[in-house]
């Protein structure tokens, strides 16, 4: 309110993005976009080009949230565009990073790995410390989804150790995260609820809740795999809820994948087949390959649980395509095996835990 009766224009744009970051971090995804158009108005009217890609940004990182792919991809170009034109090296490696989780998403695993190194390479260069603990979280989750365990363990610790000498909570929170998830995909699940447990207390404390349901699934994935199906089925459900109530699409397929393998363990085979369904739906609608790879060698493992072996094995193939694609040559093997087993072994058998 001073501001606008001082008439500074300038000064309530930047209130307005600090309020729509503020909305972000809550999970306010519509209340923080309202705020950064209403910034993005002022900067354009006031020809301030650093405060419209500023703005660009924060619009990019609430439609990337919410699923809104092509539309968050526009964003950060434009402003990358800007930042380049203006000599902002902070806004390109910014930028840089978004187009790098964009790319993770659908599965461009090599070109996700070269922007977040670009973007790390200038956060280094400008010395932006917090970019570069960024930078390095993406990189480390680019080096997991390859398998590289050790080396993606390595950068998180970087990025940790930076962020909790800056003191940035939230950065400290998604790098646990990174931790345990590594920790969980090589079998270490005493050590991974350790880690989604400090996660979760941080994101509570900080109203964090895609953060929050971020680590919900993540618990509730080492609790499944110890054979706890009741609590881990609770988890999901609670990671759904808060997935759907914030308007997070991927988080949403992420939490419907689990509740389908919960079902699956359980013998309620035509319950996650729907479930993974649903699963799939949102998937390609937002062009995630991973996550319809997945989904896909969930369903394979119901239908053959029910004995529907020719559905089980056009699963299987469209999975193993999906994962070759994708460069996950490990999966797509697993899958191939997968085939081969269906036809030696014709009668209908439980699925693994492990699940897809």
């Amino acid at each position: 309110a001073i501001t606008r009766e001082l008439g500074d224009r300038l000064g309530e744009a930047y209130a307005l993005r600090g309020l729509a970051q503020s909305s972000h971090v809550r999970g306010r995804y519509d209340e923080a976009d309202d705020h950064y158009r209403r910034a993005l108005a002022i900067a354009r009217d006031l020809g301030d080009r650093l405060g419209e890609a500023n703005t660009l940004e924060g619009l990019a990182d609430t439609s990337q949230v919410r699923g809104r792919n092509d539309e968050a991809d526009d964003l950060y170009r434009r402003a990358l565009a800007i930042a380049r034109d203006l000599g902002d090296r902070l806004g390109e490696a910014y930028a840089l990073r978004g187009l790098a989780k964009s790319s993770e998403v659908r599965g461009r695993d090599d070109e996700a790995d070269d922007l977040y190194r670009r973007a790390l390479a200038i956060a280094r260069d400008v010395g932006d410390r917090l970019g570069e603990a960024n930078s390095l979280r993406g990189l480390a989750q680019s080096s997991r989804v390859r398998g590289r365990f050790d080396e993606a363990d390595d950068i998180d610790r970087q990025a940790l150790a930076i962020a909790r000498d800056l003191g940035d909570r939230l950065g400290e929170a998604c790098t646990l995260r990174g931790l345990a998830d590594t920790s969980q995909a090589q079998g270490r699940y005493g050590e991974a609820d350790d880690l989604y447990h400090e996660a979760l207390a941080i994101a509570r404390d900080l109203g964090d809740r895609l953060g929050e349901a971020y680590a919900l699934r993540g618990l509730a994935k080492s609790i499944q795999a110890g054979g706890r199906d009741d609590e881990a089925d609770d988890l999901y459900r609670q990671a759904l809820a808060i997935a759907r109530d914030l308007g997070d699409r991927l988080g949403e397929a992420n939490s419907l994948r689990g509740l389908a393998q919960s079902s699956r363990v359980r013998g309620r085979f035509d319950e996650a087949d729907d479930i993974d369904r649903q699963a799939l739906a949102i998937a390609r609608d937002l062009r995630d390959r991973l996550g319809e790879a997945c989904t896909l060698r969930g369903l394979a493992d119901t239908s053959q649980a029910q004995g529907r072996h020719a559905e089980a094995d056009d699963f299987l193939a469209r999975a193993s395509d999906r994962f070759r694609q994708l460069g996950r040559t490990e999966d797509a093997a697993a899958a191939e095996r997968a085939r081969v087993d269906l036809r030696d072994r014709p009668a209908p058998s439980p699925p693994s835990r492990g699940g897809g």
